[in-house]
Protein backbone atom coordinates (compact mmCIF):
# COMPACT_ATOMS: atom_id res chain seq x y z
CA UNK A 1 0.00 0.00 0.00
CA UNK A 2 1.31 3.42 -0.94
CA UNK A 3 1.14 6.21 1.62
CA UNK A 4 0.02 9.61 0.51
CA UNK A 5 1.61 12.64 2.12
CA UNK A 6 -0.58 15.53 3.04
CA UNK A 7 0.23 18.57 0.97
CA UNK A 8 0.90 21.55 3.16
CA UNK A 9 0.19 24.88 1.50
CA UNK A 10 3.29 27.00 1.06
CA UNK A 11 3.47 30.09 3.23
CA UNK A 12 5.76 32.81 1.93
CA UNK A 13 5.28 35.28 4.78
CA UNK A 14 4.47 34.86 8.45
CA UNK A 15 3.43 38.01 10.30
CA UNK A 16 3.70 37.91 14.09
CA UNK A 17 1.92 40.39 16.36
CA UNK A 18 2.34 40.30 20.14
CA UNK A 19 -0.85 41.60 21.72
CA UNK A 20 -1.62 42.68 25.26
CA UNK A 21 -5.01 44.29 25.92
CA UNK A 22 -5.20 45.69 22.41
CA UNK A 23 -8.99 45.82 22.05
CA UNK A 24 -8.81 49.51 21.09
CA UNK A 25 -6.47 48.95 18.14
CA UNK A 26 -5.85 45.30 17.20
CA UNK A 27 -8.81 45.02 14.81
CA UNK A 28 -7.63 48.10 12.87
CA UNK A 29 -4.11 46.68 12.64
CA UNK A 30 -5.43 43.38 11.26
CA UNK A 31 -7.69 45.22 8.81
CA UNK A 32 -4.70 47.23 7.54
CA UNK A 33 -2.68 44.03 7.15
CA UNK A 34 -5.53 42.38 5.23
CA UNK A 35 -5.94 45.39 2.97
CA UNK A 36 -2.28 46.24 2.40
CA UNK A 37 -0.36 42.95 2.29
CA UNK A 38 0.74 42.09 -1.25
CA UNK A 39 1.96 38.56 -0.50
CA UNK A 40 -0.80 36.09 -1.27
CA UNK A 41 0.55 33.13 0.70
CA UNK A 42 0.58 34.75 4.12
CA UNK A 43 -0.32 33.82 7.68
CA UNK A 44 -0.66 36.01 10.74
CA UNK A 45 -0.05 34.80 14.26
CA UNK A 46 -1.48 37.01 16.99
CA UNK A 47 0.34 36.04 20.16
CA UNK A 48 -1.89 37.10 23.01
CA UNK A 49 0.13 37.77 26.13
CA UNK A 50 -2.36 37.48 28.98
CA UNK A 51 -4.91 40.03 27.79
CA UNK A 52 -7.96 40.57 29.98
CA UNK A 53 -9.99 42.52 27.41
CA UNK A 54 -10.86 39.71 24.97
CA UNK A 55 -8.87 41.38 22.21
CA UNK A 56 -7.59 38.04 20.89
CA UNK A 57 -11.12 36.82 20.21
CA UNK A 58 -12.30 37.09 16.64
CA UNK A 59 -8.95 37.81 14.99
CA UNK A 60 -9.98 35.39 12.22
CA UNK A 61 -13.00 37.57 11.44
CA UNK A 62 -10.81 40.65 11.11
CA UNK A 63 -8.42 38.79 8.78
CA UNK A 64 -9.06 35.17 7.79
CA UNK A 65 -5.28 34.65 7.49
CA UNK A 66 -4.89 35.38 11.23
CA UNK A 67 -5.04 33.03 14.17
CA UNK A 68 -4.57 33.58 17.87
CA UNK A 69 -1.93 31.90 20.00
CA UNK A 70 -3.11 32.59 23.54
CA UNK A 71 -1.15 32.62 26.78
CA UNK A 72 -3.05 33.02 30.04
CA UNK A 73 -0.21 34.99 31.61
CA UNK A 74 1.67 38.00 30.27
CA UNK A 75 4.76 36.39 28.77
CA UNK A 76 6.23 39.72 27.65
CA UNK A 77 7.17 41.04 24.25
CA UNK A 78 10.39 39.09 23.62
CA UNK A 79 8.97 35.72 24.66
CA UNK A 80 5.82 36.49 22.66
CA UNK A 81 7.92 37.19 19.56
CA UNK A 82 9.81 33.94 20.06
CA UNK A 83 6.62 31.89 20.52
CA UNK A 84 5.11 33.45 17.42
CA UNK A 85 8.25 32.71 15.41
CA UNK A 86 8.19 29.10 16.61
CA UNK A 87 4.57 28.76 15.44
CA UNK A 88 5.28 30.40 12.07
CA UNK A 89 5.69 28.37 8.90
CA UNK A 90 6.60 31.10 6.41
CA UNK A 91 9.76 31.47 4.39
CA UNK A 92 9.94 35.08 5.63
CA UNK A 93 9.06 36.36 9.08
CA UNK A 94 7.90 39.88 9.93
CA UNK A 95 7.06 41.36 13.30
CA UNK A 96 4.40 44.09 13.33
CA UNK A 97 3.30 46.04 16.39
CA UNK A 98 -0.26 45.26 17.46
CA UNK A 99 -1.07 48.98 17.42
CA UNK A 100 0.59 49.71 14.06
CA UNK A 101 -0.88 50.23 10.62
CA UNK A 102 1.03 49.00 7.58
CA UNK A 103 1.04 50.87 4.27
CA UNK A 104 0.01 49.36 0.92
CA UNK A 105 2.61 46.90 -0.35
CA UNK A 106 4.65 47.11 2.85
CA UNK A 107 5.81 43.53 2.43
CA UNK A 108 6.99 43.62 -1.20
CA UNK A 109 10.47 44.98 -0.40
CA UNK A 110 11.08 42.11 2.04
CA UNK A 111 10.94 39.40 -0.57
CA UNK A 112 12.65 41.58 -3.17
CA UNK A 113 15.73 42.11 -1.04
CA UNK A 114 15.95 38.50 0.06
CA UNK A 115 15.48 37.19 -3.49
CA UNK A 116 18.62 39.10 -4.49
CA UNK A 117 21.46 36.52 -4.56
CA UNK A 118 23.97 39.19 -3.54
CA UNK A 119 22.18 39.63 -0.18
CA UNK A 120 22.88 37.12 2.55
Amino acid sequence: MRRLRAITPRVDLSVVLVNHNGAACLQQTLAALARNTATEEVECIVVDSGSSDGSWEGVEEAWPRARALRFEENVGFCVGCNRGAEAASGRLLAFVNFDGEVEPGWDAPLSGVLDDPSVS
